[in-house]
Parts: structure tokens; C-alpha cells; sequence
């Protein structure tokens, strides 16, 4: 009997490679159904040393090549972030329901760093339709060039899209993922792509069914 020949799937459920898979960025006018394709972030073998659970990077550290990096913030790390000022009072922040996960591709080009890469996480949010609160996916894909600086520098006329503060020979890049997880945010985000809404007379949630008051209004005519 000839030998089967494995499949990539039958590789890949033997874990001798991996799948790599990019995912184009979430359009954030659209419903829950869009969320759920959001890019999930995988690493490359070949190129990420490590998973970090911070975004502080030390200059000292960059090599001209530059670094690649997969994270993992917890909501607990994320939360402080995603307040005003790095306020510790998070009661107004989202509800997290899994870390935010992403991959970052940093280089150097002279005080100006360029940040590639993508980020996932997932979320309570309220249904703009019929205000139940569901699980949704905010997410998007990285690509910002910001300038490097230490406190009381000016940004250059050049004007770049953001301006992060070095300390000590280090800066922490949560900030800029805490404003493009805002900037991510949807508009009008939906449970589902055909929630029906509360009925304009009672207030009754249509996806549990007709209401009563849609019933009598029937029943009259």
C-alpha cells in the first residue's frame, strides 16, 4: 500500500510548523460580525525572540536592524492606560475580557521611530440598536511613525504623528497602543448585523420577539 503523504493540515496539527496569518484591519463602522475577523496576531519563527508582557523599551537595546516582538497585556496592565492621564481610577474604562494581544516591528530612523505591526483584544460593549451589552472585537493594524524625545523637547516642524517621551534612555510605547485601541473603538457597534432593536412604544427588546404592544396594534387593524 503506497505511503500517504501528510497534508499541511495534518503538519500543522503535529505542530511541525506554524501558521502565519495576517488579517486586513477592522473597518469600525460595521457590526459584531466584522469584529470577529479583526487580525488575530501570529508571530513569525524566524524573526520574534520573545513575547513581552510591557512596552518599555531601552534605546541601548536597538540594533540597526531593528526589534520585532510579539505582547501580551493584561487588563490589568492595559486598564491604567486607557484612562485620562494614566488615571487609576479605571470605573470608566472598558471591560476587558481577554488580554490585548499584538505584534510590534520597530526601527530606528534617527529621533524618529517607525512602529509596524497589529493588535487584538476583546471587549464588552453596548449595542447601539438595543443597548444589551455584548462581547465584540477591537483591533487593528499598526502603522505609525513617532518622534523620539526627552521632557521639554519640541517636535520638529516635520510634524510626526506622535511624540513619545524618553526617560532614563527609555520609553514605553502602552500609550500609543492605548490611543489606537480608542481610535479603533466602533461607531455604532452592533450585537449582531440584524438586531432588530427596542420597539419605539415600550421599549421592549425585538430580539426576544414581537412585543406586546406591536401584538395589540396587529390585533386592532
Amino acid at each position: 500500500m503506497p505511503r500517504r503523504v501528510p497534508t499541511p493540515t495534518d503538519r500543522a496539527r503535529q505542530g511541525l510548523f506554524r501558521l502565519t496569518i495576517f488579517s486586513p484591519p477592522v473597518d469600525n463602522t460595521l457590526s459584531a460580525r466584522r469584529f470577529a475577523n479583526a487580525p488575530t496576531p501570529v508571530g513569525r519563527d524566524n524573526d520574534v525572540e520573545t513575547v513581552r508582557d510591557n512596552l518599555r523599551f531601552s534605546l541601548d537595546s536597538f540594533s540597526e536592524a531593528g526589534e520585532a516582538c510579539e505582547f501580551v497585556l493584561s487588563p490589568s496592565t492595559l486598564l491604567p492606560y486607557l484612562t485620562a492621564a494614566g488615571d487609576e481610577d479605571t470605573s470608566g474604562a472598558p471591560n476587558l475580557v481577554t488580554s490585548l494581544r499584538g505584534r510590534l516591528d520597530l526601527k530606528l530612523a534617527g529621533k524618529r521611530l517607525i512602529v509596524r505591526g497589529q493588535f487584538a483584544v476583546k471587549t464588552e460593549m453596548i449595542c447601539a440598536r438595543c443597548l444589551s451589552t455584548f462581547i465584540g472585537k477591537v483591533g487593528d493594524q499598526i502603522d505609525e511613525v513617532v518622534e523620539l524625545g526627552g521632557p521639554g523637547a519640541a517636535m520638529s516642524p516635520e510634524d510626526p504623528e506622535g511624540f513619545i517621551l524618553v526617560k532614563d534612555g527609555a520609553f514605553d510605547l502602552a500609550p500609543l497602543i492605548a490611543e489606537l485601541f480608542w481610535l479603533s473603538w466602533p461607531v455604532r457597534a452592533l450585537c449582531r448585523p440584524d438586531c432588530a432593536g427596542l420597539c419605539p412604544g415600550c421599549g421592549a427588546n425585538l430580539n426576544d420577539g414581537p412585543c406586546l404592544c406591536r401584538g395589540a396594534t396587529a390585533t386592532r387593524h
